[in-house]
C-alpha cells in the first residue's frame, strides 16, 4: 500500500518478464519457480535462509592381494588444504543420494561402481574458536564395494589405494570426520544410523 503505482507497475513487470509471477484472470500468483524461490526465504526476516550443505561421501573398498584397500584421497583445494580422508561431492538439485555417489566416483576417479547407502552424519566445523560455525553439512555416508575401471585422478585431489591395515600410519592430517566415517562403514550391521558431531579442528 505504501508503493507508488509506477514503481509497483516497474516491479511486478519484472517478476512478469522473469516468470516468477503469472496472470490469471484479473489476479497475479506466484509460479511454481515464484513459490520455489519464495520457500527459501524466512518469513519474519524476509532473507534468504542460509542452510546445511548435503554431499555424499563415497568409501570405496576392493580386494588386493589378499589384503582389503580402501580408496583414499588426498585434497588439493581449500578447506582442508592437504587433508586425507574419503572424497565427497554435493547432492545436485533433484538428483538422488546414491546416483550422486555413483556420479561423484566416476567423475573424480573414473571408477564405475554400485553405491550403498550407510549412515547419515550431520557435522558442524567449528574455527578458529568453538563459537565460529565455518561449515555445517549434511553427509550421506554411501560405500561402494570393487569398483571397476582405471583409477585417475583430478585436479581437486590426488586419489590412491590403501591397505585398511596401514591407515593410522599412512593419514598424516586426516579430514576431521575420517575417523567416524571409517568407524561406521567398517562396523556397518545392517542398520542405518544417524547422528549429529561438532569437530573444533586445528586447521581449516
Amino acid at each position: 500500500d505504501e508503493m507508488e503505482g509506477s514503481q509497483f507497475t516497474f516491479h511486478l513487470s519484472k517478476l512478469l518478464n522473469l516468470d516468477l509471477v503469472v496472470k490469471k484472470d484479473e489476479m497475479y500468483l506466484l509460479s511454481p519457480q515464484g513459490k520455489n524461490i519464495a520457500n527459501t526465504f524466512d518469513t519474519d526476516s524476509r532473507n534468504p535462509l542460509k542452510q546445511a550443505k548435503h554431499s555424499v561421501v563415497f568409501c570405496a573398498f576392493r580386494k588386493f592381494s589378499g589384503k582389503e584397500q580402501t580408496l583414499i584421497y588426498t585434497r588439493k583445494k581449500n578447506p582442508f588444504y592437504d587433508h586425507q580422508g574419503y572424497p565427497t561431492g554435493k547432492v545436485m538439485y533433484g538428483e538422488g543420494i546414491l546416483d550422486t555417489a555413483e556420479r561423484e566416483l566416476f567423475e573424480e576417479t573414473g571408477l564405475t561402481g554400485q553405491a550403498k547407502l550407510i549412515g547419515i552424519r550431520h557435522f558442524r566445523v567449528y574455527f578458529p574458536s568453538p563459537d565460529v560455525l565455518v561449515e555445517d553439512k549434511v553427509m550421506y555416508i554411501c560405500r561402494i564395494d570393487n569398483p571397476e575401471g582405471e583409477l585417475s585422478g583430478n585436479e581437486e585431489g590426488n586419489f590412491y589405494w590403501l591397505d585398511v591395515s596401514e591407515l593410522k600410519k599412512a593419514l598424516r592430517t586426516p579430514l576431521p570426520e575420517f575417523q567416524e566415517i571409517f568407524q561406521i562403514i567398517t562396523t556397518f550391521n545392517g542398520e542405518i544410523t544417524f547422528a549429529e558431531q561438532n569437530h573444533y579442528p586445528e586447521k581449516f
